[in-house]
């Protein structure tokens, strides 16, 4: 059986997509973890991505990041 992403079950996607992305930035900006989700939760990324319609969830932590950093 096939489950669809909808805005219902989407928040079950996000907290995986946001582990990997403070990861991602707190080796990169050499930032510690609350400094990064604080980056990430305050995004026009992050406002995406919790927007089934946005298609953002497709994306892995990797594009994202790259997408926060086009933003910045």
């Amino acid at each position: 059986m096939r489950t669809e992403v909808n805005q219902n079950n989407l928040p079950l996607l996000i907290p995986g997509k946001i582990t990997g992305m403070t990861k991602i930035l707190c080796e990169k900006l050499q930032l510690n973890a609350i400094d990064c989700l604080k980056i990430i939760y305050n995004s026009k990324t992050y406002k995406l991505l919790e927007q089934e319609d946005s298609k953002y969830w497709h994306y892995g932590p990797v594009a994202l990041c790259e997408m926060l950093k086009e933003e910045i």
